[in-house]
């Protein structure tokens, strides 16, 4: 990658320029034509690209298209972006810049189309995106398409462009920053692995009755008994009553909607170390980040939501809240809480070290309607789930990335990673 530095002569303005002519007429006083006329040349040349790059960025709009692109790590997907030149100046060459995320969720597909861009906010280069095009005559709109690569889980929102253009001669260039008022998203989903689901698909197959989460399914008539003191009304059978003038209560077969949601127990994805503060000598806690840890542990979450929604299985989703961000609650079998929607919360997911929030009076309030509770955490020794909230769940699986000497004192159903993905250790 090259650095996006401007480079321009030093005589490419009003004072270089002005040498220039001064240079041109002492020449010429003292006799000297020709070294005056090289002078001459050369401020006619300065000044005119002076003059192009002073105008060449004026009336250059940039629009992009606006768009939502969803994608795993490994695609590729284009950046279109139209460039119009609303005035009579052509422009020898024009450069678009975009400033790509720190996260590195996408890059550009060829080298070609990578450049370090300046990031005025930051005051530092940054990787981006660039693409260059020949000749942009006057009124003249031209498209240009920048074909990037989805690199690993992330969400890209391109905020700002810049545009660069200059002489042909490489005397002068100038870099104008623009706001885009559309702004284009790219979402990049966890990388999705192949993963056995057996062990989860038996927590929603007991069909034990009387357990918080069963419906009645009022198209299934089981049978017809007489009425009883206690019994709701809408299930009084009128048509036999305004018939045979008996009072009967209608009973219905019982199911279970097969729902299952997943809790990322992130304050369990660190470690920390303790330190002595050399002023105070007091203890100082470190907390280091498990990042590869939590992102595997999110793969292995896509992945099962996805396979579990192939076998029908209704998914939800609960991320804690975080300092900068609010905590996020999907409801399974209900509006907005498709694969789709939940592959972007889990790509949105960006955790350090902080202390997750888990809205725990939500999710006591809302208990019956999470199906199976699956907690993904580090450990069963690092959980920070409450176990008082596990307890008002009816089915609680704890979903491991490690193994802990606290294991086999877990009173839910525990299951390792590896029995997920089908890798023994």
């Amino acid at each position: 990658m090259e650095s996006n530095r401007k480079l321009t002569s030093n005589f490419a303005n009003p004072i270089g320029i002005g040498i220039l002519a001064a240079m041109a007429v002492l020449f010429y006083y003292n006799g000297l034509n020709e070294a005056a006329g090289t002078f001459l040349l050369f401020f006619f040349l300065f000044l005119a690209a002076w003059l192009w790059n002073r105008f060449a960025l004026s009336r250059l709009d940039i629009q992009i298209k606006d768009s939502r692109v969803c994608a795993f790590p490994g695609s590729t997907f284009q950046l279109s972006c139209k460039i119009s030149n609303r005035k009579f100046l052509p422009l020898m060459w024009v450069e678009v810049l975009f400033p790509l995320p720190k996260n590195g969720c996408v890059e550009p597909a060829d080298e070609e189309n990578s450049k370090m861009v300046f990031e005025e906010a930051s005051g530092e280069e940054v990787p981006g995106a660039c693409a260059r095009l020949s000749w942009l005559l006057w009124h003249q709109e031209s498209q240009l398409d920048i074909p990037l690569k989805a690199v690993r889980r992330g969400i890209c929102t391109f905020t700002r462009a810049s545009a660069a253009s200059g002489d042909g001669f490489g005397l002068g260039a100038k870099e104008k920053s623009v706001s885009l008022d559309i702004q284009p998203v790219f979402v990049v989903y966890p990388a999705v692995m192949p993963v056995q689901i057996n062990d989860l698909t038996q927590s929603t197959s007991d069909t034990e009755a009387g357990h918080n989460g069963y419906l009645e399914d009022i198209t299934l008539l089981k049978m017809n008994r007489v009425y009883q003191p206690g019994d709701p009304v809408k299930k009084v059978n009128w048509r036999q009553l305004a018939g045979q003038n008996i009072m009967m209560t209608n009973i219905y077969e019982t199911i279970f909607p097969k729902m299952m949601t997943f809790l990322l127990d992130l304050s369990s994805f660190r470690t920390y170390t303790s330190e002595k503060n050399s002023m105070t000598c007091e203890d100082i806690v470190i907390w280091t980040p498990l990042s590869d840890e939590l992102e595997e542990m999110i793969s292995i979450t896509a992945s099962s939501i996805l396979r579990l929604a192939d076998t029908g299985i209704c998914c939800g989703l609960i991320i804690p809240g975080l300092p900068d961000q609010n905590a996020v609650i999907h409801y399974p079998a209900r509006h907005g809480s498709d694969p789709e929607n939940l592959l972007y919360s889990l790509a949105s997911v960006s955790y350090r070290d902080e202390e997750a929030v888990v809205p725990y009076d939500r999710l006591m309030e809302n208990a019956i309607y999470f199906g199976t509770f699956c907690i993904i955490t580090y450990s069963f020794s690092a959980m920070t789930i409450s176990t008082d909230v596990l307890a008002k769940m009816d089915r609680t699986t704890v979903i491991a990335c490690s193994v802990s000497d606290k294991d086999p004192f877990c009173p839910w159903k525990l299951i390792h990673k590896d029995d997920l993905t089908g890798i023994q250790a």
